[in-house]
């Protein structure tokens, strides 16, 4: 309880606008971007612990713990994504406004069934 009031107050800091409600907490992730000159994925140096949040929209935010540059991106319905399952990882694979390409890694598949929940409900929703 004590961890989700520290997420919220730290979360509410950096949201762009008013945090409402935390979705989604991940415990560790790193990012990986699409290079569209060498067709390669590699590590973008963004990781940490991740979250949904909802403020005056939907957010998937990374807390960097290599810089104080925190990932933030919209989520929002009809965006390019994708759910895989290779092996022991999961990956959840997405485009953001601006068409660059980016996955994020789970180890554990418990934490990555809810992430897809929770995703799904929000970019299958009618708003």
């Amino acid at each position: 309880m004590l961890r989700d009031q520290i997420n919220f107050s730290y979360l509410s800091r950096i949201s762009p606008k008013k945090l409402e409600k935390i979705l989604f907490t991940g415990r560790f992730t790193q990012l990986h971007e699409f290079d569209q000159c060498t067709q390669t994925w590699h590590l973008s140096g963004s990781q940490g612990p991740f979250f949904i949040i909802k403020s005056d929209q939907i957010y998937l935010i990374l807390l960097n713990q290599n810089s104080t540059y925190d990932f933030i991106r919209v989520l929002k319905k009809g965006m390019k994504h994708s759910f895989q399952i290779s092996g022991q990882w999961c990956y959840f694979q997405f485009q953001d406004e601006g068409e660059k390409s980016y996955n994020i890694w789970f180890s554990d598949k418990e934490e990555f069934r809810t992430f897809q929940g929770v995703v799904q409900d929000i970019l299958d929703s009618k708003q």
